[in-house]
């Protein structure tokens, strides 16, 4: 088909000028699909650049024709492109850039600096199809821009460069694919998703997760599609049963059966009798198969099963290797080719995509260049493929010399097309820290299969004693004897076995950046602990199958501490930026913290040898996240020496003292109390204010010490004190507020109306926070002004905005700041602000608050133009301070929507001020729009503390579900 195409284009192209005459007077007389096609494909053979450009001006006046003019230039020949691509790719138009970009991608050319832009750039297709081309030609130069996109706000710009991230060995964009699949993304990208997961995570992995996503029913589809990515012959009775229900799912379980045993369900007649034939399907479809009758494929089953190996991986009923997938490329259908070019992706980790979508005889003189065609009998010119069957590896060496690299043409600048072999050494050297990850999840993964669940972590002692120590985890094992002196117990605790997502990928990685996780049966004896029987029968499940084989202690090595030290910090340092970043998502900071939580989990004993080593650790190269670490150990041992030196290090150098704050949210919530109560028992000032501080960031219950600590010699104490009687909801403590309301210090007055008004006492103390309105400091201004707006008289409060906005334009722009704009009479107030690059965030900020669109999600924002004297913190800026509201777009929003919302009704992210919107926002929002839902939540319970948005998720979590429930 494909070469009939082309021979009608080359009489267009051969004909010349009356060629494209022709194709311009029926693209203007009626446009039907596939005119636009024809008549790029011609203009752009043209000698004369005139035709090419009339074309693209058509094409960018018309976005629907897009398609076509992308899909002309990738059929093209690339010697036939003459510069063209390059002046798409300088275009002003967003639209021509991308198609420029998109044919890069499809004839493998790196794009150079014009990729640089495109991935800066605002536009949603540009940068989506930009951070795909990162992947499709594996240009790992761009991978720590592809990191910056995990996090974003955008899913589409998240989904592509998780994708990218993957293929170039990253494991970082596993995760973000599973939340993709697990959080009901978009379908597309759903089963892209499932495609590159069920490939990269290994058949065991990938199996525990699959039969995890069947708990949601609504993702019964990706789960059948899900099996045949993955090639699992032991899910085929399951895709049998599908069979015989709906008809999508039937129809997805039978193309998951062709992918897995390369059955044609036509041919060997296994289609249900239905009105649709095999001839109106739609291979590139899966779900437009024609129906399986599930009992003919049933008998089929059973007569070919025996092939098939449980613990191994098929592809069109071979095992999956090079050369099947090469063969696949020739013989199968388009959605059998589109996987095989994914998993020779993956298998050769240096070349780029095959890229099917090209002609078919273009595909056709690769394939045959490389000799996985054969010509059918003496006719050499016969372009039929033939069956193929594969050969072992080690005969397909013997017999086959690696033939040279194929290049497709030689004008082609940086060309990266793939050159197949069917012989591949590549296939040896692919990234070996990733396979070894694959290998360790498998491992931690494996004992839920088996029925038994890890023993808590133990210390194993080398026979050198200059050798480090090995973690091990130790299984759960029947004999009641145990046999002494071969692992050090830590404790008799079981903990549950890490889930089996690509966090724990994530661990085993960085765990086994070199090495495999290995059983080691002969190396130790094999430890029990005495336990009853109760015990065991609860951490055996009956549903699971009982084993006695390989239970021998998992060895994770080489660890040292010293790695494990500094991993817990550096760790902490991301998770500490993701919180403190104003447009971080909760849901993001859960995942972080889940990653860090593993590490802490599985945190060996310290010995004094170690703790020797963080003592000796010189002054000014202690950072936050190393005093976490610290603090997190000193805590959990409960060593006064060790306690002594954290907080001596958090109060030496005050800048890194939220690292030792942090660490008690960590602890359970009884040892974390304990050890603050220590503190504020100090006779030392220093500890007493650090163990304050640590109170409020954690909301750990020291209303006993606040009468004593209020009264305190050290003013800095006594502010602080006040601070907490507001900050953790002490309602009974009022009497203390509202006699320091006559306090002359200025900051004691201050924090005494601050905590009075967030327990309710919206009189006295509200008279006392308006004088603070017009305070010359910033800060102080505005955290006077986010009580008064939120609390004071409505009516008052328009008076007063109407005045500032007349007469005192800095106190109006304070009010705005403040983020307690709530009522549609602020918003052309705000949309004009946006034209100031100085107030626009802050501007785009409140609408979000008001109306509750989020200008990132919505595509509503533009680059931000850096002033040279911002170009120091570029690199510490998040990816959604470089941007700024787009003005004319947030006007049309504006304009069409402002309907919705009511004149003097208040609102709070686009809806009325309520407990549970409030809550929903601190579970689903950034953390910007949670700080000010923390405290509208405060204000409507004036008895509850104030969230602490900084707090580790698990407390927060918590902190959540009790204001729900009560």
């Amino acid at each position: 088909l494909d070469s009939r195409l082309e021979q009608q284009l080359t009489l267009l192209r051969e004909a010349g000028d009356l060629g494209w005459k022709c194709c311009w007077d029926s693209l203007t007389a009626n446009r039907q699909p596939g005119i636009v096609f024809a008549a790029a494909a011609t203009a752009v053979s043209h000698p004369d650049e005139a035709p090419f450009k009339q074309l693209t001006d058509y094409a960018n006046a018309a976005p629907d024709t897009a398609h076509e003019l992308i899909a002309a230039l990738g059929w093209v020949a690339p010697d036939h492109l003459r510069g063209r691509v390059r002046d798409l790719l300088a275009s002003t138009s967003p639209l021509l850039r991308y198609v420029g970009i998109t044919v890069c991608g499809l004839h493998h050319v790196d794009p150079g600096s014009y990729l640089d832009a495109a991935l800066k750039d605002s536009g949603l297709r540009l940068r989506a199809r930009a951070l795909r081309v990162v992947g499709e030609l594996r240009l790992q130069r761009y991978l720590p821009v592809l990191r910056q996109h995990l996090n974003h706000a955008n899913e589409t710009w998240r989904f592509w460069a998780a994708w990218s991230a993957s293929l170039l060995a990253d494991g970082n964009g596993l995760d973000v694919l599973q939340q993709i699949v697990e959080h009901h993304a978009e379908p597309a990208l759903q089963q892209r998703a499932v495609d590159l997961l069920a490939r990269a995570m290994g058949i065991e992995p990938a199996r525990l997760w699959i039969r995890q996503l069947l708990l949601d029913e609504h993702l019964t589809p990706l789960v059948i599609h899900g099996l045949g990515v993955l090639g699992d012959a032991s899910a085929i009775p399951w895709l049998i049963g599908r069979m015989s229900g709906a008809a999508e799912p039937a129809k997805l379980a039978g193309a998951a059966l062709s992918l897995i045993t390369g059955v044609d369900l036509a041919k060997e007649g296994l289609v249900a009798n239905t009105s649709e034939s095999a001839e109106d399907a739609k291979p590139a479809d899966p779900a437009s198969l024609p129906r399986p009758d599930s009992k003919a494929v049933n008998q089929w089953w059973s007569r070919q099963r025996r092939r098939y190996k449980k613990d191994r991986c098929y592809m069109m009923g071979f095992p999956i290797n090079l050369e099947v997938c090469w063969q696949t490329l020739v013989h199968g259908q388009r959605f059998q080719r589109a996987a095989a070019a994914l998993e020779l992706a993956l298998l050769e980790p240096q070349t780029a995509f095959f890229p099917v979508e090209a002609p078919g005889f273009r595909q056709w003189e690769w394939l045959s260049a490389i000799g996985t065609t054969a010509p059918m009998g003496d006719d050499t010119r016969s372009t039929i493929p033939q069956p193929f069957a594969p050969k072992a590896r080690s005969k397909v060496r013997k017999s086959l010399a690696p033939p040279e690299p194929v290049v497709a043409n030689s004008s082609v600048e940086l060309s990266t097309l793939p050159t197949p072999r069917p012989l591949s050494r590549r296939a040896r050297r692919i990234d070996q820290s990733l396979v070894s990850a694959m290998d360790a999840l498998a491992e931690l993964t494996r004992p839920v299969s088996q029925g038994w669940l890890f023993r808590r972590r133990v210390l194993l002692r080398p026979s050198d004693s200059r050798a480090a120590p090995k973690i091990a985890v130790t299984p759960l094992l029947e004999p009641d004897s145990r046999e002494p002196g071969a692992v050090i117990w830590e404790d008799e605790r079981t903990v549950p076995l890490p889930e089996p997502t690509s966090a724990t990928i994530l661990t085993a990685r960085n765990i086994l950046s070199t090495q495999k996780l290995q059983s080691d049966g002969s190396d130790l004896d094999r430890p029990s602990r005495p336990s009853t029987p109760s015990k065991r029968k609860k951490t055996r499940p009956a549903a699971l199958p009982e084993s006695g084989q390989d239970r021998s202690p998992v060895i994770l090595s080489p660890v040292t501490f010293e790695w494990y030290f500094e991993r817990i910090a550096e760790i902490w340092r991301m998770r500490h930026a993701l919180a403190t970043a104003r447009y971080s998502l909760f849901h993001h900071l859960c995942e972080m913290d889940r990653y860090l939580k593993s590490y802490l989990e599985y945190l060996p004993e310290v010995t004094d040898d170690f703790w020797r080593k963080i003592d000796s650790l010189p002054a000014e190269k202690w950072k936050a996240g190393h005093l976490f670490a610290a603090s997190y150990i000193a805590l959990r041992d409960n060593r006064m020496q060790r306690l002594r030196k954290v907080v001596d290090i958090a109060l030496a150098r005050t800048r890194i003292d939220q690292g030792f704050v942090s660490a008690f949210g960590w602890m359970p919530p009884s040892v974390a109390k304990n050890r603050v109560h220590s503190l504020l028992n100090s006779k030392f000032v220093k500890w007493r204010h650090l163990g304050m501080v640590t109170a409020m960031a954690n909301h750990v219950d020291c209303k006993n010490f606040l009468e004593k600590l209020t009264n305190d010699l050290d003013i800095n104490l006594n502010i602080i004190a006040i601070k907490a009687i507001g900050k953790l909801g002490y309602a009974n403590l009022m009497p203390i507020l509202l006699r320091n309301l006559r306090s002359i210090h200025e900051d004691q007055r201050f924090w005494a109306a601050w905590s009075a008004i967030l327990l309710g006492n919206r009189r006295t103390a509200l008279e006392i926070m308006k004088g603070f309105a017009l305070c010359p400091m910033p800060l102080r201004q505005q955290q006077a002004l986010q009580l008064i707006l939120r609390v004071a008289d409505c009516r008052e409060v328009d008076r007063w905005i109407a005045v500032a906005e007349q007469h005192n334009h800095r106190l109006h722009a304070a009010m705005a700041n403040a983020g307690a704009c709530d009522n549609i009479a602020w918003v052309p107030w705000l949309i004009e602000s946006m034209r100031s690059p100085e107030r626009a965030s802050f501007a785009g900020e409140v609408f979000t608050l008001l109306t509750g669109i989020d200008l990132i999600d919505e595509g509503l924002m533009r680059p931000r133009v850096i002033h040279p004297s911002e170009s120091q913190w570029v690199g510490s800026m998040e990816l959604a301070q470089s941007l700024l509201p787009d003005l004319k777009a947030v006007q049309a929003w504006w304009a069409a929507n402002q309907h919705r919302y009511q004149k003097g009704k208040r609102y709070f992210f686009g809806q009325e001020i309520t407990l549970e919107s409030c809550l929903c926002l601190l579970n689903t929002g950034r953390q910007y729009q949670r700080i000010m839902a923390a405290l509208e939540l405060s204000l409507l319970k004036t008895n509850s503390p104030l969230l602490e948005t900084q707090a580790s998720s698990f407390q927060q979590q918590t902190w959540i579900g009790h204001l729900r429930d009560g």
